[in-house]
């Protein structure tokens, strides 16, 4: 049974966790080791190929302390776990932005990846948005010493598309099994994301007020319209549940508190997923609401709050989204009318083409007929 180290972002977001869940349901014989804090001792508590190690654990204690002195690291047991397993998997999707000007700390973290561990495949990321020619210049280095790379859109695969070992899949989430035969309400699920704080190289923090207003004035129609609202927060610790509970405050929805549900995601991956798939329309701002709207055949209106997700509605050549540069302009009642559908067809053909961000680690898997 071959051991491998997963890298990826484990903080209680429904998209990334949905990532690693995909990852180890896919291999089933390969024993998976994944550095979490605590809340992922019981969310991931039924995969039985992943064992779990956090700073808490007293062997993790154990090594940090002996190898601090010793290495002078700071992350001594999770770099022996990687040099003891035969490969890491760097699961994720946007792991690669430019936040601030100085991306040393993180280049460092990256490079360590190929440091410690006999083999490296990145899965399932987008590229950028980022500042500096430099950055793309270290990381394309960098990308080219891994031992398979997949992009989940085109923009960041062409940029690295020279590279042999570089491929593009529609985003892993893809990968889901779905099951379409739980009953559909008449409602709408809204996945709403906080902007407090996010005043980086890319600082969105100045549409706050704008975007809470949109989404208060898009609610309120929908319910007008008759329908029951879901606020569905992915990811806690970014401020998606104490944003939705804001939102909700407003005097607007005062006659309407008996049509609006409040859900916060936990852990509970199948509850959640739930949610959405019993729901008639999807508002998503969240990258894998938008996502996994798809897959249940669901109308989804896009709020795109990033490059991830305009990048794909490109590679996707759908049309009728809000941005946040144009919330203030957009015409609600446009956006409610035009809302797209992906047609269940080409949902096929990305389902089937998102098995492509596992092409290079199926080859290592298979070398020794390990799957």
């Amino acid at each position: 049974m071959k051991k491998v180290f997963v890298y990826a972002y484990m903080a209680q977001n429904l998209g990334d966790d949905l990532m690693v869940r995909i990852l180890c349901d896919r291999y089933p014989s390969v024993q998976f080791y994944l550095y979490a804090d605590n809340f992922y001792k019981k969310a991931f508590k039924d995969i039985k190929n992943l064992i779990i190690y956090s700073s808490e654990d007293k062997e993790v204690k154990f090594w940090n302390k002996t190898l601090k002195h010793i290495k002078k690291t700071k992350n001594g047991f999770m770099e022996r776990l990687m040099e003891k397993c035969d490969a890491t998997v760097h699961i994720g999707g946007s792991v690669f932005i430019q936040h601030n000007d100085d991306y040393s700390a993180f280049l460092k973290a990256d490079e360590d990846l190929r440091k410690f561990s006999k083999k490296v495949y990145l899965i399932g990321s987008n590229f950028g948005p980022y500042k500096d020619e430099q950055y793309y210049l270290d990381y394309h280095q960098l990308l080219s010493t891994y031992d398979g790379v997949s992009f989940r859109d085109y923009y960041s695969y062409n940029k690295f598309k020279d590279i042999p070992h570089v491929v593009y899949a529609p985003d892993v989430v893809l990968n889901y099994q779905t099951d379409n035969s739980s009953n559909v309400e008449h409602r709408v699920l809204f996945s709403t994301i906080s902007l407090a704080g996010r005043n980086d190289n890319f600082a969105i923090i100045q549409y706050w007020e704008v975007y809470r207003k949109f989404i208060q004035k898009l609610a309120k129609r929908y319910l007008e319209l008759g329908y029951k609202i879901t606020f569905l927060s992915f990811c806690e610790p970014q401020g998606d549940f104490y944003e939705i509970n804001e939102i909700v405050k407003t005097h607007d929805f005062d006659c309407f508190k008996d049509k609006i549900e409040i859900n916060n995601y936990n852990g509970n991956i199948e509850e959640s997923i739930s949610l959405i798939k019993e729901s008639e329309i999807i508002v998503g701002t969240r990258f894998h609401s938008i996502i996994l709207g798809w897959l249940f055949n669901k109308p989804v209106l896009p709020i795109v709050y990033d490059n991830k997700t305009l990048q794909v509605l490109k590679d996707m050549n759908l049309k009728n989204y809000a941005s946040l540069e144009e919330l203030e302009k957009v015409s609600i009642d446009d956006l409610i009318g035009n809302i797209e559908i992906v047609p269940s067809n080409q949902i096929a053909i990305l389902k089937n083409s998102s098995k492509n961000h596992f092409k290079f680690f199926d080859l290592f898997i298979n070398e020794s007929g390990n799957k």
